[in-house]
């Protein structure tokens, strides 16, 4: 048996401390809400839609989309978009540019078109690295590595260009997609 007494002192603490609680939670919440926030919609242009699956990329300082945009007559391109704004502008030497991703450092963007790894500098010079067939996407090291997945597995290049090497092949199944860890080393 618990005297009442004690009882009282007991549900005054949980009281006390649910207050307590219940005050920083809501200062916490004032300094989130000082925070800058982004609110976009992400929807195709007008005349066309998002091609596939794999059409989206935001840059890592997650102020810009790149997607590949798949026009009424069916040819496709990537496009760039400022998330605080509505319109997107297309990225020249892109035509039929599919699966695209960033850079770390968010001034280069990597996809594949007619039959290769092509990588489009921030100078808007676009470099074929490797020829890929059946490209499931690809993802950039901080160390200047790149993945990619495809028909035969997954390979990797140097992002300033180099030999292209199958380091996982791919033993029937599924298709492999190659993804680092945000550690940008495994």
């Amino acid at each position: 048996r618990v005297r009442p007494g004690l009882l009282a002192l007991m549900l005054a603490l949980v009281f006390v401390s649910a207050a307590v609680g219940w005050a920083a939670g809501r200062r916490g919440r004032g300094a989130l809400a000082a925070d800058p926030l982004t609110f976009t919609s992400i929807l195709a242009p007008a005349g066309g839609n998002f091609g596939e699956q794999r059409s989206l990329a935001i840059t890592p300082d997650g102020r810009r989309l790149a997607f590949v945009f798949a026009a009424g007559d069916g040819s496709r391109m990537l496009k760039l978009r400022q998330l605080g704004k509505l319109d997107a502008e297309p990225i020249l030497r892109t035509a039929g540019a599919t699966a695209p991703f960033w850079s770390p450092d968010g001034r280069s963007l990597g996809y594949f078109a007619a039959g290769y790894l092509t990588v489009l500098d921030q100078n808007g010079e676009a470099r074929r690295l490797c020829p890929v067939a059946g490209a499931t996407g690809g993802s950039w090291s901080v160390k200047g590595v790149i993945l990619f997945g495809h028909n035969d597995g997954i390979s990797m290049v140097p992002a300033a260009g180099g030999t292209c090497t199958l380091i996982v092949p791919r033993a029937g199944g599924p298709l492999l997609k190659a993804v680092f860890l945000p550690d940008g080393e495994r």
